[in-house]
């Protein structure tokens, strides 16, 4: 659907926001074909009932794209990088995209972990959607710990000083995330 040019219904909210025109993703794809409505049902409360309108596909079409999907869902494995987070998990956002920047990592030969920081965006749509896709996570976390130190200048009114004078502290340099 990308690739022929079709977009998402797109709208204008009354405060002036452009809603939609996106490019669709798997997990939009999958909601409309799980979409009774396209076969002339409504389902409500987990019954299927007819609908007042003509089916846009015949059941046999949706029947196939149900029996696809059967053949290429996958299990989904636990969620892995669930305790291990990253030191700007939840705070950086994608200075090209504007999506979230997520913290994970990868095991190399059974022993070696490297932790880096990647755009959500290209990662659901494809690198084709964001040029910034990894980051390493060190370096990274360096860069802003640097800068912090550069910016902090503490003062006895400020609000957090104690949380500014920890970042100023050696002890900081030894704390591993």
């Amino acid at each position: 659907m990308n690739e022929a040019g079709h977009r998402t219904s797109s709208w204008t909210t009354k405060a002036g926001k452009p809603i939609g025109d996106k490019k669709y993703s798997l997990s939009r794809v999958t909601y409309m074909i799980n979409n009774e409505a396209y076969i002339g049902k409504v389902n409500y409360k987990g019954q299927i009932y007819p609908g007042l309108w003509s089916p846009i596909i015949d059941e046999e079409t949706w029947a196939k794209a149900h029996e696809r999907l059967a053949e290429h869902r996958k299990e989904r494995k636990p969620y892995r990088n669930i305790g291990c987070s990253g030191l700007l998990t939840k705070i950086l956002k994608c200075k090209a995209c504007g999506c979230a920047i997520v913290h994970t990592y990868v095991i190399k030969k059974g022993r070696h972990k490297y932790h880096y920081y990647y755009c959500s965006n290209a990662q659901k749509r494809g690198k084709s959607e964001c040029a910034i896709r990894y980051v390493g996570a060190q370096s990274l976390e360096e860069s802003v710990e640097k800068f912090l130190r550069g910016t902090i200048k503490i003062t006895e009114t400020m609000p957090n000083k104690a949380e500014a004078e920890s970042i100023l502290s050696p002890i900081w340099n030894t704390i591993f995330f």
